[in-house]
């Protein structure tokens, strides 16, 4: 059974993924940086059976680029953040 690096996530989800099966053009709309390409990644991922799946993993590995679980580099920055003030005790701050 795959696992992520230092985590108790199960990799056999991405068997399930929407991208898993795509051509390798398509793929690279995960990482493009176009709000066009962006936005066409993202529709993917929101009929995708493992999206959630596929953002915990970006999080936990701290993933700095591409779509990931329907979210781009800059929401996932946003998420980490946000988590990273909670766990300060500064979630009713905002700065």
């Amino acid at each position: 059974m795959s696992r992520a690096k230092n985590s108790d996530i199960d990799l056999q989800f991405y068997k399930r993924a929407n991208c898993r099966d795509m051509d390798e053009i398509t793929k690279d709309l995960f990482f493009e940086v176009d709000k066009t390409s962006i936005a066409m990644a993202k529709e993917i991922c929101l009929a995708c059976p493992v999206m959630a799946d596929c953002l915990a993993l970006a999080l936990m590995n701290h993933e700095s680029a591409g779509v990931w679980g329907g979210l781009d580099t800059e929401e996932r920055h946003e998420i980490a953040r946000r988590g990273r003030r909670a766990q300060a005790g500064l979630e009713d701050y905002n700065a």
